[in-house]
């Protein structure tokens, strides 16, 4: 939605209040200057001030909504209340789920990086990523495709053992972008991490407490 650029992301924070850790946007009290005549200024702010915003689910899953006039994506102004300015190109969702907008789970990326995340495809005979049985040989095909060319990674007796070299390869080809069947990839844990870090940093109500092993602090709030 590049309409939204016509939105001045300096003025996101005087709109809406972000909850980083739920992902969730809520209405801000507006201004009489805002509106046109005093009873529209309270029936505006009666009705949706502190109410959550942006939240209609597109036919693709992702929550948006108007704002001042503009249809956006929550998740693309959840990054631009964040960081200040919209983002350029796309906006992944790492782990797959359109509806969960924690900072913590949206990155910057392009639209190929985007691609790389994308989750099972219906028409594959297996309930793994990059896998499908090959009737012909009575076995479990795994390939991946990488810039429109598909690679072949083998046939398998066992399709989780298939499965896992669809997860190896992806990891090489995509990095952190990779979607694999099991464990995530650690670069995209250690990712993730990072960035609950440096959100933890940035919340003053947390800072003042903040442990000198705010990593460990962390891991232990991802295990509960």
């Amino acid at each position: 939605m590049k309409k939204e650029l016509k939105i001045d992301p300096r003025a996101l924070p005087c709109l809406l209040d972000y909850n980083i850790f739920t992902g969730k946007l809520y209405w801000l009290r507006r201004p009489l200057s805002m509106f046109e005549t005093a009873r529209a200024y309270k029936t505006w702010n009666t009705t949706w001030a502190g109410q959550e915003a942006l939240a209609s689910i597109s036919v693709a899953g992702y929550p948006e909504g108007t704002l001042l006039k503009t249809r956006v994506y929550a998740h693309r102004v959840c990054v631009a209340h964040y960081y200040g300015t919209w983002p350029e190109d796309e906006v992944d969702h790492i782990n797959g789920v359109p509806t969960d907008n924690r900072i913590m789970n949206l990155r910057p990326c392009s639209r190929k990086e985007n691609v790389r995340n994308s989750h099972k495809r219906s028409f594959f005979t297996s309930k793994f990523l990059g896998v499908c049985w090959a009737k012909n040989v009575n076995k479990w095909h795994a390939q991946i495709t990488v810039d429109r060319v598909n690679i072949n990674l083998g046939y398998y007796e066992i399709e989780t053992d298939a499965a896992s070299a669809y997860d190896a390869a992806a990891q090489q080809y995509f990095g952190s972008f990779a979607n694999c069947n099991f464990l995530a990839p650690e670069n995209v844990a250690h990712e993730r991490m990072g960035q609950i870090v440096e959100i933890m940093r940035r919340v003053p109500d947390w800072a003042p407490g903040l442990p000198l092993d705010a990593e460990a602090t962390v891991t232990e709030r991802m295990e509960k």
